[in-house]
């Protein structure tokens, strides 16, 4: 069912196209195709005189027109209005310099212009030119002129004088050209001189082989090959070879030849005019054949001026009520005039054999297809495949039958096969291999047998291909690729993620390349072990119809419309270019499979027309490099400024500008002649990092600049990924008056000035303030001490009074009769001092602020004090963690100290305790200390004791809160605020 909506949509879609050729007309094929410029691009006068090409790859030509030029970079013209031009200036000839001006010779003067003004030198007196060949512009930009009678005249900008003395020739001068930068002159009879700057001119050794008995008629060179034509003969001598050809190309003529130019391809074009210039003859001579192109029907049939071939090797006709006329290359041709809706192409015995939808087979014979009796039985009938094997021709018509056409006998006969519709075959020793609407089948002896598959649905096969012996793949328009071992069941190969499998190709290293739909494109070994998917280009069609091989690295693919040539490196796609009518190829629906390779490596290619495309002739377009047309300078209010230039276009050198005239327009360009408009990016280095977005404009703006030094780059592209040379224009904007250096200089001197003032006041007030601060911090330091010598007394002066008061006693009663107690109560003492003595030390050390050492005091002192008087000493909570990291100011480590020793001792001296429990924790901003004993506590109407009172001042001196709490037991908390 599937398949059968896929052909009645093809059935649709291939009857509207007919139906859309019928009232379009038959194309046409030819050879040569021609393309006309004229008024449509700009072109005010049909009448070209005189072409010639500039170092931008532009044409610049004169025509009848009174006072205009024109020049073209193939896509439109642009006129330049030179005074001193005149319609009765009959001859006109135009040459483009090697110092970028335009130099224009007519009867009465040589013109030049540098693209801004007109300099007119006289041309000698009676001097009457005769053709292109006569007038050459050397290397250094010298005008060389040869006259009426032979006469040579050398001119520069101080005016022409006559050489014809100097040549010593015995017939009249025939033409002068220049060769490996040396000027030559020849003559009718085939004399050569070459000019030198110190020598003058001096005779040449005859080129061997070139006549010197017989008269020329024209003479010229091109790209080191001298060219001389007698009456019936051509003789072409390559200077680099040191050969000569000859060819006999006319019979006896009675008019002359004006021009004769060589394409690349080796063909060579000749311009004759009759002797009264009535009527002009364009022959094209190559490979021993002469074709008149006059005759031909879509050439002109004006008066044909001049030819003239451009850099590119492009061929120009330039005609008399026709305007410029450009000989079109393609590398496609048409292969088939009539439209006939083709499938498949098979060159054999001989003869092209052209397949066709709906229409049986053809043979095409000088563009015009035909039908003969061999293939009468397959009129009417869509051909889907072809194929050779020995002497048949193997036919499908998608039937339950095949064709085969004898070479021999020239007949066909129809073979009925009882197999499903038959789409493609593939021989295989005394085996075909059939393609049907229903899977693969073997027909061997008469008999088709079906492949067995696992498919749930019919498979409707479109190629099958052997990839290596007995084994085979399968294409399918429903169900992707499979593959085939003689012998076994169809397997279906899923690293290929395609459901309409199109076409099957083989390279020279032995790999498969599958296409298919969702931009399907795979590389397959022979054993599927190596399974390559190749990303396309996401502006491609979705769907690639056809694969045929340029060469191991350039594919050519089939879109449902378009045709690419796609060039790969290790299986990346680097390089798409989209054939256009520029190629000579207007598009169509693709047939699937419908390429095929031809023996000349040429390829058919088969759409709504028949194509034949030439790999070879096809001159790949590659990106030119960028030049600068125009830099216009204007000021804020857009007053345009003069700015001088150097070359044609005037472009500065050398740019700064003031910052009141800092808006820039650049004009650019791609060099050569372009029918396609480039993409150009540029970027400003100086204000810009990344490349601008590719666009088609060739025109810039840049307003306000900041003052700086600037570098505009821009470079131009065909395809948005192969970029040409770029140009480069520097320039500065210069800053403004107070902007400058010595302005603000200046400024910063004042403000240095200004800057020592207040430093040396700030100094002194600072230095006032610092000596009070050190006033303050003696009396702090004073103060400090002060308290240390109070705290010092109270925690060691009576302790050091009762031991003088004990040593004194000692000494009266003697060692006899003290007691026990005394030196008990002695050594406390002594303990005490030691003791208070450390606990005073440490207070003094800086790191004895923080609060996680003073907890780690606490908790030590602690364990020891209750350990001696056998109370149980518990630590609630890890207080030496990281979060009690707290600085204090100088001297609360003391005072907190103080408060919990105190606390410790009432709870020995009055609590009655067996267990004291000590914890610190945060909450929040602030620390809270805590000691709770399990002892007999206080009443609520307890008077404070000293030790209570102490510890309220020495906390309220700290800025801390000190809770006392009676139940079950006394609970002193100390809260220390943060107070950063």
């Amino acid at each position: 069912m599937k398949n059968d909506l896929l052909f009645s949509g093809r059935m649709i879609r291939y009857f509207t196209l007919m139906l859309w050729l019928s009232f379009c007309g038959k194309a046409m094929g030819q050879t040569f195709s021609f393309e006309r410029h004229n008024f449509e691009q700009g072109l005010a006068s049909s009448q070209v005189l005189s072409m010639d090409q500039d170092l931008f790859g532009h044409l610049w030509m004169m025509t009848f027109s009174s006072d205009v030029i024109y020049q073209f970079d193939g896509r439109k013209f642009k006129h330049h209005i030179i005074p001193g031009l005149s319609t009765s200036d009959r001859f006109k000839l135009i040459r483009c310099g090697r110092d970028e001006k335009i130099y224009l010779l007519t009867s009465k003067y040589l013109i030049v212009y540098d693209g801004r003004s007109v300099r007119q030198i006289s041309t000698p007196d009676g001097f009457v030119p005769v053709n292109d060949a006569t007038f050459l512009l050397d290397g250094r930009n010298q005008a060389w002129l040869i006259g009426g009678g032979g006469r040579v005249f050398k001119g520069d900008a101080k005016g022409f004088s006559e050489v014809t003395a100097l040549l010593k020739l015995k017939s009249r001068a025939l033409s002068i050209f220049e060769l490996n930068d040396r000027v030559y002159v020849i003559s009718e009879y085939g004399e050569l001189r070459v000019y030198d700057e110190v020598k003058g001119f001096s005779p040449v050794k005859t080129f061997e082989g070139l006549p010197l008995d017989e008269k020329f008629d024209f003479a010229s060179s091109d790209n080191g090959i001298l060219v001389c034509s007698t009456g019936t003969t051509l003789y072409q001598y390559d200077a680099s070879k040191g050969s000569i050809e000859t060819a006999k190309v006319f019979q006896k003529r009675s008019n002359s030849i004006s021009r004769i130019e060589i394409d690349p391809d080796g063909g060579i074009w000749i311009l004759r005019h009759t002797q009264n210039y009535e009527a002009s003859f364009v022959d094209y001579f190559k490979g021993n054949t002469l074709t008149s192109i006059t005759s031909l029907k879509d050439f002109t049939q004006a008066f044909v001026i001049d030819l003239f071939k451009d850099s590119y090797g492009t061929i120009w006709f330039l005609t008399d009520g026709d305007g410029l006329i450009e000989l079109k290359k393609y590398s496609f041709e048409s292969i088939c005039r009539e439209e006939v809706l083709p499938t498949r192409t098979m060159q054999l015995d001989g003869a092209l054999l052209m397949g066709s939808y709906r229409g049986g087979m053809y043979e095409i014979q000088g563009g015009q297809p035909r039908q003969f009796p061999a293939f009468e039985i397959l009129e009417g009938k869509s051909i889907a495949d072809l194929d050779t094997v020995r002497d048949q021709l193997l036919i499908s018509t998608i039937e339950k039958c095949i064709y085969e056409y004898n070479r021999k006998l020239k007949t066909t006969k129809r073979i009925e096969i009882n197999s499903p519709p038959i789409r493609t075959v593939e021989p295989d020793g005394d085996s075909l291999i059939l393609g049907t609407n229903s899977g693969v089948y073997v027909f061997y002896q008469g008999a088709a047998v079906q492949v067995p598959s696992h498919s749930k649905e019919p498979l409707v096969v479109s190629q099958v291909l052997k990839s290596a012996p007995g084994r085979y793949l399968v294409a399918t328009q429903n169900a992707g690729l499979y593959t085939w071992i003689e012998g076994d069941s169809l397997v279906k190969v899923d690293s290929v993620k395609a459901t309409f499998i199109s076409s099957l190709r083989k390279d020279n290293r032995g790999r498969t390349w599958v296409s298919g739909d969702n931009q399907g494109l795979w590389s397959l070994d022979d054993l599927l072990h190596d399974i390559r998917k190749i990303d396309l280009d996401p502006s491609m069609d979705r769907f690639i119809s056809n694969i045929e091989f340029i060469n191991d690295s350039t594919l050519l693919l089939g879109g449902m419309t378009t045709l690419y040539q796609v060039g790969l490196i290790d299986f990346a796609v680097k390089r798409v270019r989209r054939f256009a009518k520029t190629d000579g190829f207007t598009g169509g629906d693709f047939f699937v499979n419908s390429f095929r390779s031809n023996l000349d490596n040429s390829i058919d290619i088969l759409t709504s027309s028949a194509y034949r495309y030439y790999p070879e002739r096809d001159r790949e377009r590659k990106p030119l490099p960028t030049f600068l047309k125009q830099v216009i300078v204007t000021n804020l209010k857009g007053k345009v400024y003069a700015v001088p230039g150097i070359g044609f276009y005037q472009i500065p050198s050398q740019l700064r500008l003031d910052k009141a005239v800092s808006n820039l327009t650049i004009d650019f360009a791609m060099m050569g002649l372009r029918d396609t408009t480039p993409l150009y990016q540029y970027i400003l280095e100086g204000q810009e990092e990344d490349w601008s977005i590719p666009n088609e404009y060739e025109q810039i703006i840049f307003r306000h600049l900041a003052p700086g030094k600037y570098t505009f780059r821009v470079r131009s592209s065909l395809d948005r990924k192969e970029w040409g040379s770029e140009a480069r224009f520097q320039f500065e904007i210069l800053p403004a008056f107070w902007e400058t250096p010595y302005f603000v200089f200046s400024i910063l001197g004042a403000g240095l000035l200004l800057l020592v003032v207040m430093i040396r006041v700030l100094s002194t007030r600072k230095l006032n303030r610092y000596k009070e601060l050190l006033k303050i911090r003696a009396e702090e330091s004073e103060k400090l001490r002060k308290q240390m010598a109070m705290d010092f007394h109270d925690e060691m002066g009576n302790k050091l009074a009762s031991m003088l008061a004990y040593s004194e006693l000692m000494k009266v009663q003697g060692n006899d009769r003290m007691e026990r107690s005394q030196l008990d109560h002695f050594s406390n003492i002594l303990s005490e001092v030691y003791s208070g003595t450390r606990d005073f030390i440490w207070s003094i050390d800086l790191k004895s602020n923080n609060l996680r050492e003073i907890l780690g005091y606490l908790r030590d002192y602690g364990s020891v004090y209750f350990e001696k008087h056998r109370i149980r000493f518990l630590v609630e909570n890890d207080i030496l963690s990281k979060e009690f990291e707290h600085q204090l100011p100088e001297g609360y480590n003391r005072q907190v100290v103080l408060i919990f020793r105190e606390a410790m001792s009432n709870i020995v001296k009055h609590a009655h305790a067996d267990s004291v429990i000590f914890n610190a924790e945060k909450d929040g901003h602030h620390y809270i200390i805590s000691i709770k004993d399990n002892g007999q506590g206080f009443s609520p109407n307890h008077v404070a004791g000293t030790g209570l009172t102490n510890m309220a001042k020495r906390a309220t001196s700290i800025n801390a809160q000190l809770l006392v709490k009676s139940n079950h037991g006394v609970q002193i908390s100390l809260i220390l605020y943060n107070e950063k």
